[in-house]
C-alpha cells in the first residue's frame, strides 16, 4: 500500500505545474551563466574569447568546457539562448530519466568533434550544443522512437527549418563545422539511447490506457498549445497530435 501511494504521489508531481518549472531549471541556470559572462565582459570592457575552443591545439582542449558559454555580443547570445532553453526543456520532459546523460553527452561530444574537425581559429557560442539538442529530438522523432517524440520533431522541423542554413559554409565568421558536429553528436545520442526513449513512450501509452480520464501533463499542454502559438507553429503541431 505504501509503495502504491508513493507511485501515485510521484505521478501526481510529474503532472503538476511544478514539473514544467523543474524542466526549465537546468537550461535557465546555464543561460543565466551565459548572460552573466557577457555582462562581465561588458562591465570590465574585456573579452574572454581567448578561453574559447581552438581546434587541434592542446591549449584549446579546455575550450571544450568553456566555449558554449562565451558569446561575441548580445545578438549572438540572443540567437542561441531561446532555442537552447526550448530544446533542453523539451528533452527534459521527453526523457527525464536520462536527461542529464543526454545533456552531458551532447555538450562534450559536440565540443570534442568541433575541436577535431573545425577550421583553425577560436570558436565560441552555444550554437553547436543547440544543434546537438535539435539533432537528438529530430532523430528520436523521425526514427519513430515514440509518438511524443514524433510530434516534437515535426514541430521543430517546421519551426527551425531555417537552421539548415547554419550547416552550410556560406559565411567565414560562422563555424558551420561546429554546427554539423553538434548535429551529428545529437543524432548519435538519440541512437545510443533509443531503447530508453522507446521505453519511456511505451510506459506513457500504458498509463494513458489504464487511466483514460487523466489529463495531459502540464508540460504537454504547453507544447500542444500556448507555447507553440507564440512560435507561430501551433496549427502544425495540433494537426500532428490529432
Amino acid at each position: 500500500m505504501l509503495k502504491k501511494n508513493k507511485n501515485r504521489e510521484q505521478k501526481s508531481l510529474s503532472n503538476s505545474p511544478n514539473q514544467f518549472a523543474y524542466s526549465l531549471l537546468p537550461s535557465a541556470l546555464a543561460g543565466t551563466f551565459m548572460v552573466f559572462i557577457l555582462f562581465l565582459e561588458w562591465f570590465f570592457d574585456t573579452s574572454f574569447s581567448a578561453y574559447g575552443l581552438r581546434p587541434r591545439e592542446l591549449r584549446g582542449l579546455t575550450g571544450i568546457i568553456f566555449f558554449p558559454f562565451l558569446h561575441a555580443n548580445a545578438m549572438h547570445l540572443a540567437s542561441n539562448l531561446l532555442p537552447f532553453i526550448l530544446l533542453s526543456t523539451l528533452i527534459y520532459n521527453l526523457v527525464k530519466e536520462i536527461f542529464w546523460k543526454v545533456w552531458a553527452f551532447t555538450f562534450l561530444l559536440s565540443g570534442f568533434w568541433t575541436w577535431c574537425f573545425a577550421r583553425p581559429g577560436i570558436v565560441i557560442g552555444a550554437s553547436g550544443w543547440v544543434y546537438a539538442l535539435l539533432g537528438f529530438l529530430l532523430v528520436a522523432g523521425f526514427a519513430r522512437m515514440g509518438r511524443k517524440a514524433m510530434v516534437i520533431a515535426g514541430g521543430l522541423a517546421f519551426l527551425y527549418g531555417g537552421m539548415v542554413y547554419g550547416l552550410l559554409p556560406v559565411k567565414s565568421g560562422i563555424s558551420w563545422e561546429g554546427h554539423l558536429m553538434g548535429l551529428l553528436a545529437g543524432c548519435l545520442a538519440a541512437w545510443y539511447w533509443r531503447k530508453e526513449i522507446r521505453l519511456n513512450e511505451t510506459e506513457a501509452v500504458k498509463e494513458k490506457v489504464t487511466e483514460p480520464d487523466e489529463s495531459y501533463p502540464f508540460w504537454m499542454a504547453i507544447v500542444r498549445g500556448g507555447f507553440c502559438n507564440l512560435c507561430c507553429g501551433s496549427a502544425f503541431l495540433r494537426n500532428l497530435v490529432t
